[in-house]
């Protein structure tokens, strides 16, 4: 079974404990890139809340976040739903040893408003609404993928993808996703 909820409200998210708690962390930033920046015309926030998992042995708390950096090859989404598997509780309690890296914000698979795009982007655009993809793929090896948010993947090369780069998913308001990741939806034709 599988729930989609609002990011932006975790108090729905049902058969996760969360603990309703706010309090600032710091964020890994090594490896991060500047560049040019194409952005949408909404006024971004400086901070976002998100969902983080600090330890197994705690439940998920919601916490206030800088707003993640843009790179090249990635984009800034505004989440708007996420994919809540029926398992996920036994994955974020260590019941289901995945070895995923901590503090880490879950969350892969959603519907998202683009609201950033590194220079590098050819097609994608602002104001997109978009698929979000939770499988990421080593761009110089393909073959190494994690599940973005939740699982590392079998082989050191793929957990490096989530070690750093890809680590915080979309158990949020906001998030920095790889532009591959980030499927084009036709709003018309789906919203009339």
């Amino acid at each position: 079974m599988v729930t989609s909820v609002c990011a932006w409200d975790p108090g729905v998210i049902r058969g996760l404990e969360i603990e309703r708690s706010l309090g600032p962390i710091s964020v890994h930033r090594a490896g991060w890139r500047a560049c040019s920046v194409t952005m949408a015309s909404e006024t971004l926030p400086k901070t976002h809340r998100a969902l983080v998992l600090t330890s197994r042995d705690k439940p998920l708390t919601v916490e206030s976040r800088d707003l993640p950096q843009i790179t090249s090859g990635s984009a800034i989404l505004r989440v708007l739903s996420v994919q809540v598997v029926s398992y996920a509780s036994e994955v974020f309690s260590g019941k289901r040893p995945y070895p995923f890296p901590t503090p880490l914000v879950p969350g892969g698979f959603g519907v998202a408003r683009v609201v950033a795009v590194g220079q590098d982007a050819t097609t994608l655009k602002p104001g997109q609404l978009v698929y979000v993809d939770c499988f990421v793929a080593g761009r110089d090896n393909p073959d190494e993928r994690c599940l973005w948010g939740f699982y590392p993947g079998d082989t050191p090369a793929a957990q490096k993808l989530m070690e750093h780069e890809w680590r915080d998913g979309t158990f949020a308001e906001y998030c920095r996703a790889p532009m591959e990741s980030c499927i084009p939806l036709e709003e018309q034709r789906l919203l009339g």
